[in-house]
């Protein structure tokens, strides 16, 4: 095969395969968003089940299983002004019969508060 027969076929390979690439690229950021959108769901549903969960054993005097899905909550969406409100009323209230939870209500308003 002669140099300038070896320079049309990589020339012709490359120019054929481009449309190819492309192709795969605009799949691959369609999957990535499609999955990106589908974590994002199931991370709402989860805080959302968790935050119910919470409020309604809060109504219930269950304070400290409260507490435990409010935290899980709080590993979800950290920022929710809501959540973290509801983590240092129901802190507050466990702070008073066990000093443990003083000291996580103290680490809690530190520094994510």
């Amino acid at each position: 095969m002669s140099f300038i027969t070896l320079v049309v076929v990589i020339s012709t390979t490359i120019v054929l395969c481009q449309p190819i690439i492309s192709n795969f690229r605009e799949y691959s950021n369609r999957q990535t968003e499609a999955t990106s959108a589908a974590y994002e769901n199931k991370n709402r549903v989860a805080f959302n089940f968790l935050i119910n969960s919470g409020k309604n054993r809060f109504l219930e005097a269950r304070i400290s299983s409260a507490y435990k899905e409010f935290k899980l909550a709080h590993a979800i969406y950290p920022e929710n002004e809501a959540l973290n409100n509801l983590l240092i009323e129901t802190l507050n209230i466990l702070c008073e019969k066990e000093n443990i939870y003083c000291d996580e209500l103290d680490e809690f308003l530190l520094n994510d508060y």
